[in-house]
């Protein structure tokens, strides 16, 4: 009884994290898409080269659709999870070095209404989402251990 209202609990908490994760995601593709020439622009007044620029442009938004697609699939969610948490902890880091004034300059800080925070509120923001992305991932192990046929072990006699 214990174990399927953990398991319903679980299940419950992965679907609010993807389902905030998939806003996030989708809203940031949509508008780096929506807007291409500014998304080329605010790439270009980063601290990277130049080069990376129009790779940029586009591995970035796929990658977000992508991993958009990864959670609203059963099979895929586990792995979009994990990319989810590698893409946000770039981000978190890339932010966190401009606080601490790595940087030979401060790049923009870009993101649509993103935009509008500073570069703290911007790293808090980032730091929440990484949270919420290893609880989401902790919830599906637990979920799948659960699901997990009972291995059992019989010794000769």
């Amino acid at each position: 009884m214990f174990e399927r209202t953990s398991t319903r609990l679980n299940s419950l908490l992965v679907e609010l994290i993807s389902g905030l994760l998939i806003l996030l995601f989708t809203y940031a593709a949509i508008t780096k898409v929506a807007a291409f020439s500014t998304t080329l622009h605010e790439i270009n007044n980063q601290v990277l080269p130049n080069w990376m620029t129009p790779y940029l442009a586009v591995a970035i938004p796929a990658a977000e659709l992508l991993i958009v697609a990864g959670l609203l699939t059963r099979r895929y969610k586990l792995v979009a999870l994990y990319a989810s948490l590698v893409l946000m902890a770039v981000f978190t880091v890339y932010i966190g070095l401009a606080l601490l004034n790595v940087y030979s300059r401060m790049p923009c800080s870009c993101g649509g209404v993103l935009k509008n925070m500073g570069w703290r509120t911007h790293f808090v923001f980032n730091l929440f989402y990484v949270a919420i992305t290893l609880v989401a991932i902790k919830a599906v192990q637990k979920i799948q251990a659960a699901e997990a046929p009972a291995v059992q072990i019989h010794l000769a006699d």
